[in-house]
């Protein structure tokens, strides 16, 4: 029950300003983390991919690729939960 109530409180939360914030974020991936312990691991993946990845462009393609495992169960977890 409070596994809900927190997560139904970091999505109004996002709800009131218009859009997430990564605070919420990793506010999310820690209580989902409760559920299943590896959420969090394949987010640090994906969180990593994104800033060095995408914003740093500093990955080669070997640093993508190893990281793609991790970040497909992660959206297969996402599709299953909506």
């Amino acid at each position: 029950m409070e596994m809900f109530y927190n997560g139904e409180r970091i999505f109004e939360e996002a709800k009131e300003r218009g859009r997430r914030t990564t605070t919420l974020l990793f506010s999310a991936v820690r209580l989902l983390s409760e559920i299943n312990p590896e959420i969090i691991h394949w987010w640090a993946q994906a969180w990593f991919l994104h800033l060095e990845g995408f914003h740093e462009a500093r990955l080669i393609l070997e640093d993508v690729k190893v990281r793609v495992k991790f970040i497909e169960k992660l959206v297969r977890l996402a599709k299953e939960m909506r």
